[in-house]
């Protein structure tokens, strides 16, 4: 049994039904009286209050179970004490789907959290399925099912359409409706989750993913309670090529803890929620305004490219400087116009100049077909949309009417979406909206709803992903290596198929010396100890060392040094290892998610990590295309490709060790974190110059 059994009914309860609609339990009864019942005659709504004969004109019960008739689904609107006798009633009638509109369960505290625990188990021994509670309901505006108690139900004006929400907040999803009426905006469903005591936000993620009137999911979320079925839901979005715009809350860092010297200080919860989000093809949004513009362009617009080329229409030259400004900080494109689309412009336009923003001045007042014809210039395949400033034109009738009139004769079905920027009057806007443009009011937010919707269309498409790769084997204890012994832990890299330096373990200055001129000068000594995870800070690093005396000098300061500041420390020996030089220094390490796994992060290394904090993340195992992505979004993969004529360094081999990694940290989680610092990227190779390894308590 899933959320469909919540929508695909017949017959809906009100337990705890008022006669005021105005009430919490009277609100869902109006509702399904005005909106529900009207659509079908077979429908049934059963209000159940002992203490009444009749609930808002329709025949009142004792109980569901007294209604003698299978019921499909119950609204739970009575108080917590009386809660769990409502769900053994819904069992007893066969009803099998309940929404419990009722607070002070999980959100109260520990004694709520126990009630609400035990209200699950017993529904679920009883094969009722529960939202919420604590929960506002949802609304279908297809069928006009509003099983709900939020004002917001009761407004006319609601339009149908292809956009779903579903939100952990029910005042969220309140204010999501009132925003999408206001825009003109058709919704599909909208499904609040409250406690998520037994149906939960992924739920109706792949409820919605899988709904052919829902073409675009809003998410509201506040905190994912189980990581893997809510990536479970954006695959499932993802295969129906269904993108998904998320209003994510707590950005903080409150919640992060630190692992590793770099990977912990660098990671945070809100860092790792958005790079899980990348990976799946998840826009992250702002503010639910941005979400509902964004799904009001994609609504009437064709699917975007992607490549986000827009053009800009002005009145005025000040407004086309801040769309061009907002266009470049949200990365969309401002070509100019094709060379003769320039041509045609010229002519049509002699007093302006033939680029983007295009600014016709206040001429084109008088000469409304100006507009119509730079617009209909522009349509030639260069641009993904187009933004029209119009000032305050929207407010007039007199300039507004023969506006519209003249760009009716643009080109119809197929174009770009073409937006009216200007202020407006109701039913100006209506008219624009129904003429097929897209109308806002602020041209900043305007091309901020365009950069959403461009973005929609780089999502990874189901056509061109790769097979998910398999999580390996875990490491079993006696394969983990002892401590943090630097040889163990290059043996532990060698086995992962991660390339370290050549190298020797000593235990003399002889041995040192002899290794270093096998190796090949320069050398680099380094203290083998599982007590040292941070060699450097305990004097245990040499480097560069060119000569056998050199070597000899820098094993007998290594000794000393350990000897005054951890004279308890374990020493295995010396690792005498080849400097290898000329290359890029990265930094790839592991972080334990509690809600997502093993995340694998990789980012500009050595004494630059934390200074300059360019790092990407991703959830493991990880694909090829995955690993590239996190290569391409670090400001440092620009010195890959030989930045200002320097050298160029392998690309596929770093690939191939983010990915060896990502199987390699998989294997050590949930035991433990692992990282290189620095993995030096070289012009055919990639080698760990130092490693760390970190148990999870």
């Amino acid at each position: 049994m899933s959320l469909s059994d919540f929508f695909d009914v017949s017959s809906v309860a009100v337990i705890g039904a008022s006669s005021d609609p105005l009430r919490i339990g009277g609100r869902p009864v109006a509702a399904l009286i005005k909106y529900w019942l009207p659509n079908n005659p077979e429908r049934r709504i059963y209000p159940i209050n002992p203490n009444r004969e009749k609930i808002q004109g329709i025949q009142a019960y004792s109980s569901v179970h007294a209604v003698g008739e299978k019921v499909d689904l119950a609204i739970i609107a009575v108080p917590a004490r009386a809660v769990p006798s409502a769900i053994e009633d819904c069992a007893r009638a066969g009803c099998r789907a309940a929404i419990v509109f009722t607070s002070g369960f999980g959100e109260t505290g520990s004694d709520g959290q126990a009630r609400q625990q035990e209200l699950v188990v017993r529904a679920r021994e009883l094969g009722v399925r529960l939202l919420g509670p604590n929960c506002l309901g949802f609304l279908d505006m297809h069928q006009g099912l509003f099983p709900t108690f939020a004002d917001a139900a009761n407004y006319d004006g609601h339009l149908q359409g292809s956009v779903g929400v579903a939100s952990q907040s029910g005042a969220v999803m309140s204010q999501l409706l009132m925003l999408a009426r206001r825009r003109r905006l058709g919704l599909s469903k909208a499904i609040s989750t409250g406690n998520e005591a037994d149906l939960d936000l992924p739920e109706a993620i792949r409820f919605l993913a899988k709904d052919p009137a829902t073409k675009l999911i809003i998410v509201y979320c506040e905190t994912a309670r189980d990581g893997g079925a809510l990536i479970e839901a954006f695959e499932a979005a993802r295969q129906s090529r269904k993108p998904i715009l998320m209003i994510k809350s707590g950005r903080s860092e409150a919640g992060r803890a630190a692992a590793l010297s770099h990977t912990g200080a660098l990671a945070g919860a809100d860092k790792i929620f958005d790079a899980v989000l990348t990976q799946y093809g998840v826009q992250r949004v702002d503010s639910l305004t941005d979400a509902i513009d964004i799904a009001y362009v994609a609504a009437q617009a064709k699917p975007p490219s992607g490549v986000g080329r827009v053009g800009i229409v002005t009145i005025s030259g000040g407004a086309g400087v801040l769309m061009a400004d907002q266009a470049s900080a949200e990365g969309m494109a401002l070509p100019p116009p094709s060379q003769e689309a320039q041509a045609a412009l010229a002519e049509l336009i002699p007093y302006a100049s033939a680029s983007n923003p295009l600014d016709t001045t206040a001429q084109a007042v008088n000469e409304l077909g100006v507009w119509s014809k730079s617009v209909a210039t522009l349509l030639d395949g260069t641009y993904d949309a187009i933004v029209m400033y119009l000032a305050y034109f929207g407010e007039s009738d007199r300039l507004f009417e023969p506006l519209l009139k003249a760009m009716a004769d643009l080109p119809g079905g197929g174009r770009p979406p073409i937006i009216f920027c200007s202020l407006f009057n109701g039913a100006n806007a209506a008219r624009a909206e129904d003429a097929g443009f897209l109308v806002f009011e602020d041209p900043s937010c305007a091309v901020r709803a365009l950069a959403g919707w461009s973005r929609l269309g780089r999502r990874p498409d189901v056509g061109d992903d790769q097979p998910e790769p398999l999580a390996p084997a875990r490491l079993s204890l006696p394969d983990m290596p002892e401590g943090q012994s630097e040889a163990a832990l290059s043996q532990l890299l060698e086995r992962a198929s991660i390339k370290t330096p050549p190298q020797k373990l000593v235990t003399s200055p002889d041995a040192a010396a002899e290794a270093g001129r096998e190796l090949g000068w320069p050398v680099v000594l380094k203290v083998s100890s599982p007590d040292l995870p941070h060699k450097t800070d305990a004097g245990g690093v040499r480097l560069n060392l060119k000569s056998e005396k050199e070597v000899r000098a820098a094993y007998a300061a290594i000794l000393e040094a350990i000897a005054d500041k951890r004279p308890d420390a374990r020493i295995d020996g010396v690792l005498v290892a080849q400097q290898i030089t000329g290359g890029i220094e990265l930094i790839l390490g592991s972080q334990q998610d509690p809600a997502f796994g093993t995340i694998v992060m990789v980012g500009a290394g050595g004494v630059l990590t934390e200074l300059f904090e360019d790092v990407a993340f991703c959830r493991a195992p990880l694909r090829e295309r995955e690993a590239r992505d996190m290569i391409a979004r670090l400001k440092v993969s620009a010195l890959l490709d030989g930045f200002r004529g320097g050298p160029a360094y392998s690309r596929d081999a770093l690939v191939r060790a983010i990915l060896d990694f990502s199987t390699l940290a998989l294997r050590l989680a949930p035991a433990a974190n692992i990282e290189i610092n620095p993995l030096l990227v070289g012009e055919r190779d990639c080698f760990a110059l130092d490693v760390l390894l970190e148990p999870v308590d």
